[in-house]
């Protein structure tokens, strides 16, 4: 009866502190976005927010990305070959708006307002997202691929949710 008790105890603990550290991503999740867009609203120091939010790789790819505007840039074939098989690309045409967490080059008060974790695998965490611009009045819905880092957690990946 002992061992079933302390079976059942170690259990509950263990549910908890699982409980407490997806809390702790969320709220994490949250507070990063947030102050990302709301406390620099300027491109000083961009590049550096930028390295601590985002993977290397995911910062490649959305450059790679901007640059489908500009004649020097990546061509469409050119940029399929590359990431096709690295990222969800659904439609090359509307990817500029599909891969940022706020897809405008302006923005208002930023809210992320609802953090849901869809699923977990060895690599990291698929986290969908509810972002609001207060001033603008917009409604954003992303999925954000979340991994780990030898220092903290990074997005890896954005994606509009229709």
């Amino acid at each position: 009866m002992k061992n079933l008790f302390f079976i059942l105890l170690l259990f509950v603990l263990v549910f908890q502190s699982c409980l407490v550290s997806k809390n702790k991503e969320v709220d994490l999740i949250k507070s990063n976005i947030e102050r990302y867009y709301n406390d620099n609203n300027s491109i000083d120091g961009y590049e550096e927010r930028e390295q601590k939010f985002f993977t290397q790789k995911y910062i490649e790819f959305s450059g790679d990305v901007k640059s489908l505007e500009y004649e020097e840039g990546l061509s469409d074939e050119q940029f399929l070959k590359k990431w096709e098989n690295i990222y969800s690309i659904k439609n090359i045409s509307s990817i500029q708006k599909d891969i940022f967490l706020v897809p405008q080059q302006a923005w208002g008060k930023i809210v992320v307002s609802e953090v849901k974790l869809i699923q977990q695998n060895p690599s990291g965490y698929w986290y969908s997202l509810r972002i609001e611009d207060l001033t603008y009045e917009k409604i954003y819905h992303r999925k954000i691929y979340l991994i780990r880092t030898e220092k903290d957690y990074k997005i890896d990946a954005v994606e509009a949710i229709p």
